[in-house]
């Protein structure tokens, strides 16, 4: 890529600047140079010091020890805070009894390898788990599963940890006015008679509120509970939802389709806040096939993306070009995009004329590609937008090339858990179970959830989950739910690939899955989720055999299960009076902001999920892959904003949004983010997580409303005077003697680029391989 273009991307490694070609009080940065962080840019004293000497304490130790001696130091140092901390525990002794025979081809300390899956949000992939003699140790992708291929995520990874969660709950537990630990027996002895009662009511009064779940053996099991409970009603909810795709493609194709994108086939990519890379359900498969696009630049070509989104997700990070705009205005883009192709006929405003340039560009590279061209729209866009972008790609005919549809089983969200509420306000409900999920913390702050029991309004409620967590604390019960490793299961794959989940381990805490708890309700008697995976199996692949049923255990997956693919043509119908106003701007080359007014982005974090793993400490150390940041959530604004306002990162600001309540939250200054508007994590700020997420960051939720899920438009944002520190791994860690001499050779000596990837075009790549290391062998005219 050109210069010119990675400083569309917002955040270059490279001083580009006039500015920075000057020497700083503290360094001698120059133009051409690249910098560990923003503090190393800016020169600070005390950064230069630390970037020499990493560890203050034991400079002199470090420097003249080799590896061994280096990881004696860090022992000790490790083993006298677990001396002294004040938070260190006893695991509690457990009497271990030897293996009376070995079972057939078992050899002690040999590990094994087991295909299973892992479903987040409705969506299964395929992994490997490797256990050490009974004992599952690690995860990785499953290398036959076309929607991971050997790769996994950091959170299917750190999943390990969580099934040895000392802060898992270990019992059944029923409340009145305390916490009292029941047992499952004593869990059947209510719920046997109680929905026996409630079958004779034929459901009146009944509601199950769920997380969207594509397992098949689910669904059957729920089409035969509903033929003995018929008047039941049934909620799904997920703070994450894509309520806004499913309107959208309602629109466009009159039923709802998923997108199943093939980037492999792609020479021109242009995203609408949608960070195929990162957060997307099928983001493993994304990125190898779009990857595989950029390997193909030995060839003389190579893919091009253009991102354009409000702040920096990891698609931007790596775009050829990306555009920052508030998300206004990336509604007004699409809209913008349409125009140029030809679907809309007015010009839809509220950009100026640097973005246009961007765009026009945008569009000319798409009407070049044609069929190799697709435009991508992300959740939080309006489904006007996400009509658009459909429309746009029947357009440019990659309809069958790029992008084919399968069927769409998701329903809305937001008007069940709206149903749900109003149902429990007029006291319509007399039970209601909640399997997984944790909508006491993450509802919308306009959809209250009353659990409250009284004699005036008895309410019967029951949740399963793997914690005692924020929604189980206002349940009448609680059920503790078995880890994925621990219990049998099945799901579908982005496109439908029938998915495999079995168990390694026996449930640690006795849990149920969420099969074995509906049959329990369905009075089924079933012992395990086995034969009810293996009934469903035995359904959906008619004249299956016991081969066929080992094979795609073995493999994880049945091979040939996907959904059928459909190639429609969008609607153009409608698409000239928008959902969702654009916002008013100033028109002009700087793009500034015409109003005060700020917008809020609601944005996935990329360790906790929607709070889901707020209790894994891996993942709370894990760094945030652009921020840096660990064991905390900030709100994310850019430099422009930043300065105008005059904070620093960590100058804690109050946010209110509405009627709604008010957070109060740390800013960090963030390269590339779009002006006029703030990123909010999801996913912090819990109070019932257990001892490692308790209390760690911000609770967002509060301002999140129906209308409001992934943006929030009209908001006040207000300075404290307080300051808190954030903690981030931002500057890289210097190796020891050991890997000196390979260190220098990666990043060459002082004042030399070495063999670290920069940065080139294209033609200079094709023309000197070696450019891209900041040098080349030889000089051409």
């Amino acid at each position: 890529m050109s210069p010119i273009e990675n400083n569309n991307r917002g955040v270059s490694l490279q001083l580009a600047t006039a500015e920075a070609s000057e020497e700083t009080q503290a360094g001698s940065l120059r133009h051409g140079d690249y910098y560990r962080s923003l503090e190393h840019l800016a020169g600070s004293p005390k950064l230069q010091q630390y970037i020499e000497q990493e560890f203050p304490g034991l400079a002199q130790a470090i420097d003249s020890a080799n590896r061994r001696q280096f990881l004696g130091l860090l022992g000790a140092s490790m083993a006298l805070a677990g001396i002294t901390s004040t938070g260190c525990r006893r695991w509690p002794v457990e009497e271990v009894r030897p293996q009376s025979s070995r079972p057939e081809g078992f050899i002690p300390g040999v590990p094994q390898y087991y295909a299973t899956s892992i479903e987040i949000d409705g969506v299964s992939t395929g992994l490997l788990a490797k256990s050490y003699d009974g004992r599952p140790i690690k995860i990785e992708g499953n290398p036959e599963h076309p929607f991971s291929s050997g790769a996994s995520s950091a959170m299917a990874q750190a999943s390990v940890l969580e099934l040895y969660d000392p802060d898992r709950s270990r019992h059944v537990l029923q409340r009145s006015e305390q916490k009292h630990s029941r047992t499952w027996d004593d869990f059947q002895a209510f719920s046997g008679p109680h929905f026996q009662a409630s079958r004779f009511r034929q459901g009146d009064g009944l509601g199950i509120l769920i997380q969207p779940t594509s397992s098949p053996t689910w669904q059957r099991l729920r089409a035969e509970f509903s033929e003995s409970f018929p008047n039941a009603r049934w909620f799904e909810y997920v703070p994450l939802h894509r309520d806004s795709e499913y309107a959208g493609s309602l629109a466009a194709f009159g039923k709802v389709l998923r997108p199943q994108y093939d980037l492999s086939k792609a020479s021109v990519i242009v995203s609408f806040d949608a960070d195929l890379l990162g957060s997307h359900p099928a983001h493993l498969k994304h990125a190898r096939d779009w990857a595989a696009g950029r390997r193909s630049v030995d060839a003389g070509q190579m893919n091009r993306l253009i991102v354009v989104e409000p702040g920096l997700s990891i698609t931007g990070s790596v775009a050829d070009i990306r555009l920052p705009l508030k998300p206004s205005q990336v509604e007004a883009s699409a809209a913008y995009l349409a125009y140029r192709l030809g679907i809309l006929e007015t010009n839809p405003g509220g950009l100026s004329e640097g973005q246009v340039a961007v765009l026009d560009k945008a569009a000319a590279d798409l009407y070049t590609a044609g069929k190799s061209g697709i435009a991508v729209a992300g959740p939080s866009l309006s489904p006007h937008a996400q009509h658009l972008v459909h429309a746009i790609n029947a357009r440019l005919g990659n309809v069958g090339m790029c992008v084919r549809y399968t069927e769409e089983s998701g329903r809305e969200c937001l008007s069940q858990i709206s149903q749900l509420s109003e149902l429990l306000q007029g006291n319509v409900l007399d039970t209601l179970v909640i399997i997984g999920g944790n909508p006491i913390y993450d509802a919308p702050a306009d959809t209250p959830l009353n659990l409250q029991s009284s004699e005036s309004r008895p309410l019967t409620s029951i949740h399963l989950s793997m914690h005692d967590n924020e929604t189980s604390q206002a349940c009448s019960w609680h059920l503790p739910a078995a880890h994925f490793l621990e219990c049998w299961g099945d799901g579908r794959a982005w496109d439908g690939t029938y998915t495999l989940q079995q168990p390694l381990i026996l449930p640690l805490y006795e849990g149920k899955s969420p099969i074995e708890l509906l049959a329990m309700l369905s009075s089924q008697n079933a012992s395990s989720g086995l034969p009810l995976v293996r009934a469903t199996f035995d359904k959906i692949f008619d004249g299956a055999s016991q081969k066929d049923w080992e094979i795609a255990l073995h493999a994880g997956l049945k091979a040939g299960s996907s959904y059928e693919l459909f190639e429609p043509t969008a609607h153009t119908a409608g698409l000239e009076t928008p959902i969702r106003p654009v916002a008013e701007f100033q028109a002009g080359t700087n793009g500034s902001r015409a109003s005060s007014a700020w917008e809020i982005c609601f944005v996935a974090d990329s360790k906790s999920h929607d709070g889901r793993f707020a209790n894994n400490a891996w993942l709370q150390e894990l760094p945030e892959p652009l921020t840096k940041l660990t064991w905390d959530n900030a709100a994310l604004v850019s430099p422009a904003d930043a300065d105008r306002e005059g904070w620093q990162t960590g100058d804690v600001v109050r946010i209110t949004a509405g009627k709604y309540s008010s957070i109060e939250i740390a800013v960090y200054i963030m390269p590339g983010h779009a002006e006029g508007c703030i990123t909010l994590p999801l996913g912090y700020g819990r109070t019932h997580a257990g001892h490692i997420g308790n209390d760690v960051g911000v609770n967002v939720y509060p301002l999140r409303r129906r209308a409001s899920s992934y943006v929030a438009g009209d908001c006040e944002i207000t300075s404290t005077g307080t300051h808190h520190k954030l903690v981030s791994t931002q500057e890289h860690f210097l190796l020891d003697a050991v890997a000196e001499s390979a260190k220098t050779i990666r990043l060459g000596q002082r004042g030399e680029p070495g063999l670290l990837i920069h940065e080139t075009t294209l033609a200079d790549f094709l023309n000197d391989h070696h450019t891209v290391h900041g040098h080349a062998h030889t000089v051409h005219a």
